[in-house]
């Protein structure tokens, strides 16, 4: 799909009342819904996997921030794991301030590239 002029997002209906939701869209044409195996979504998103599932590293870094976030895992940290998880965790707490939403309104785009892109080269690692 990389090279598909038309970009792809993956949804999963978690419960029956979210499947009747996505069904519903999709019949009155709002969604267009192609079904791939999981494998093949999980190889698509690799990079990002990580920052979604390491909960051991939110959950250390969480509590600089004040927030409580049960480790389940009890997966080992490296420094990078813990790097990604501050800026998520960073931007989630500064982004739900009126302040730091027009902080980042005002945010010139080199700098949220910037910024990106720095969370991506983590990602890589």
């Amino acid at each position: 799909m990389k090279n598909d002029p038309i970009k792809h997002n993956a949804l999963i209906a978690r419960t029956d009342a979210g499947q009747r939701i996505v069904e519903k869209a999709s019949e009155a044409q709002e969604l267009f819904l192609e079904e791939k195996p999981i494998e093949e979504i999980c190889e698509g998103q690799s990079r990002s996997l990580k920052i979604h599932y390491n909960i051991s590293a939110r959950s250390r870094v969480g509590r600089i921030f004040k927030e409580n976030i049960k480790d389940s895992v009890g997966e080992k940290v490296h420094w990078y794991d813990s790097a990604i998880a501050f800026l998520i965790l960073f931007n989630h707490k500064f982004s739900q301030t009126k302040n730091g939403r027009k902080i980042i309104s005002h945010t010139p785009r080199p700098i949220i590239k910037f910024y990106l892109y720095l969370l991506k080269g983590l990602e890589i690692l």
